[in-house]
């Protein structure tokens, strides 16, 4: 069985049959990889840090990120699953929350200003970042699998502002929320579904999943924590 006192955990986003779950020991914390059934555990890092957010995009590469506030400098590592090396892809970004591309060759991160965010995606291989024309949290996105550089985000209709990324995770700000895909090749942006206007109902939407052959967008209101899915070929809200 797995092991108790968990404090964060991923499900493997390539065949979902592992997870990576962070333990905290002491004032340190370590990682390890296990199937559901809590078998084959491999400690695969361990670090002077407790607070760690996990994300595992394909089976070799894991990310770190620290947990983000406002006003504290963040970084992310990527950890080699079959190795255990660590490297630095992102770091001294005041709020830093991330979401890494399935190949692993991208990383979109916003990062917390004075009084708002700005949203970007990081090259990896070029090592280069653009700036986005929408804001939004990677929180509220998910990558695209078949369709290279495609996002689908959550994105809110008002400018966000106050201390975020804090006060969204606590409950203090909420969002109404416009369903955009961002294609980050070419930064074009494409509004799918304004829910006000065809449901009736204000989404902050998060825990956003594609399904298999990604007809279905899967998401969760953050506001009362219902289940929604838009379906994607004619963008039918339910």
């Amino acid at each position: 069985c797995l092991r108790e006192n968990i404090s964060e955990g991923a499900v493997s986003q390539e065949k979902g049959d592992r997870l990576i779950y962070i333990l905290p020991v002491g004032d340190s914390s370590v990682g390890i990889t296990a199937g559901f059934d809590g078998k084959k555990q491999v400690q695969v890092f361990d670090s002077p840090l407790k607070e760690w957010l996990p994300f595992w995009p394909n089976d070799k590469l894991i990310t770190l990120t620290t947990k983000p506030s406002q006003n504290v400098p963040g970084f992310v590592y990527f950890l080699d699953a079959p190795t255990g090396k660590t490297t630095k892809v992102l770091g001294r970004i005041n709020g830093l929350t991330t979401l890494t591309s399935p190949d692993g060759k991208n990383v979109l991160y916003s990062e917390s200003t004075n009084n708002s965010i700005n949203l970007y995606t990081y090259d990896v291989v070029k090592d280069s970042k653009t700036k986005l024309s929408l804001t939004t949290l990677p929180d509220k996105c998910v990558w695209s699998k078949l369709k290279k550089g495609v996002l689908y985000c959550g994105v809110p209709q008002t400018a966000p502002s106050g201390s975020l990324p804090d006060s969204w995770y606590q409950g203090v700000t909420s969002f109404s929320d416009d369903i955009w895909m961002i294609d980050t090749a070419t930064n074009i942006t494409t509004l799918l579904v304004s829910p006000t206007k065809i449901a009736g109902e204000e989404i902050d939407a998060t825990k956003l999943l594609l399904s298999p052959d990604e007809s279905f967008l899967l998401f969760v209101n953050k506001k009362d924590s219902t289940p929604w899915s838009l379906k994607l070929t004619g963008t039918e809200l339910q």
